[in-house]
């Protein structure tokens, strides 16, 4: 008889775990398939390896939309690493940076087509175009702001005209990103002559002159960048960094000798206010511009997703109530509760047939 008990104990056990498994499964099933679970999505970690001092914003671009990096002391990696979600798919990705306004740095990025499928890393490599930046290896900041190598030889200018002459070395302090060229000017008190600075020599040039005494005159002649936009508010007016607001000094020029003129600047004049040659605000308009640009693209990419959006939305609603029409859905409720119902009969029935079964036994 105790033989008998464990055995319809145990079938009944067995039996009301496997109702209750089912129950369980169906359950699953209906949360994989409810409407609330989220889109399709990928997070997509982007990450950037930026000389030291470097903090600018970076702009990346994947599919025309704006994931941008700034600098933020604060976040791990300064706030050049991100992570955003990204609906599954394939990518092209460009990497660049509109503050960057003196092209002073290159923007790698790796991979440059991005599958959601086979990669989640977007690594991008900052680096200066000053001198290259190995591994381990410190940016040198204490240099002229260059777009071209900083160790281009000075451009040689002869205007000696076949007389005994020595080297004036000619510097601009340092390279202004809104100029392509500009004129420098100085005298014997007979002859003016113009000393051309071109941004290929970094602004630098030994010129030789007849041996005598120079002095400085004029203002800075210069032409502007095709990406910048003058200010006819403002003035310009030569300097010396190490000596502002003193301009036309003398010179000895000797033969044989080099004299050196390092200090050499531009000052801006604006409403009375006086300050070094400033070349953002000559880019500001060509900045706004890409910006207004950009924005516009996002506006209209975002739109042109929003309508296939829509568009798909309306063709499976179309769908959906076209095969409603043929075969309504089951109410999968009230399917459920059924199952429940008959599985809960099922366990009742075999309790009393147990008991029944143990009664019977024992009356013998």
């Amino acid at each position: 008889m105790k033989n008998l008990f464990k055995t319809i104990f145990f079938a009944t056990a067995i039996m009301t775990m496997a109702a209750f498994a089912s129950f369980a499964e169906t359950e699953r099933v209906d949360n994989l398939n409810s409407d609330f679970l989220p889109e399709n999505a990928v997070d997509v970690e982007i990450s950037a390896d930026v000389p030291e001092y470097y903090n600018l914003k970076i702009d990346v671009m994947i599919n025309d939309i704006d994931f941008d990096l700034n600098y933020r002391e604060d976040l791990p990696n300064n706030g050049y690493t991100r992570t955003y979600p990204i609906s599954a798919g394939v990518y092209d990705v460009t990497v660049f940076s509109n503050e960057d306004i003196n092209d002073e740095y290159t923007y790698e990025v790796s991979p440059k087509t991005l599958d959601t499928s086979k990669c989640q890393n977007v690594k991008i490599k900052v680096k200066s175009l000053g001198k290259d930046i190995e591994a381990g290896e410190e940016d040198n900041h204490e240099v002229d702001e260059s777009i071209g190598p900083l160790d281009v030889e000075p451009e040689i200018i002869d205007l000696s005209d076949g007389k005994t002459y020595g080297t004036f070395r000619v510097k601009l302090v340092s390279y202004e990103a809104a100029i392509t060229h500009v004129t420098y000017q100085i005298t014997d008190g007979k002859t003016v002559y113009d000393i051309d600075l071109k941004r290929e020599y970094n602004f630098a040039a030994d010129v030789l002159l007849p041996v005598g005494s120079y002095y400085e005159l004029g203002s800075p002649k210069f032409d502007l960048d095709d990406r910048a936009s003058w200010n006819n508010e403002i003035r310009c007016t030569w300097s010396h960094k190490y000596n502002r607001g003193t301009f036309g000094n003398y010179y000895e020029i000797v033969e044989n000798n080099t004299t050196l003129l390092d200090d050499l600047e531009i000052m801006m004049i604006q409403r009375g206010d006086v300050f070094p040659f400033d070349s953002y605000m000559l880019f500001q308009p060509m900045i706004k511009n890409e910006r207004d640009a950009l924005i516009e693209s996002h506006a209209q990419a975002i739109q042109e997703s929003l309508n296939e959006t829509t568009e798909t939305t309306e063709a499976k609603t179309e769908e959906t109530e076209t095969i409603a029409e043929l075969k309504p859905v089951e109410d999968t409720t009230n399917v459920d509760i059924g199952r429940i119902i008959v599985i809960v009969g099922a366990v009742v029935a075999i309790l009393i047939a147990s008991v029944a079964v143990v009664l019977k036994l024992k009356k013998k």
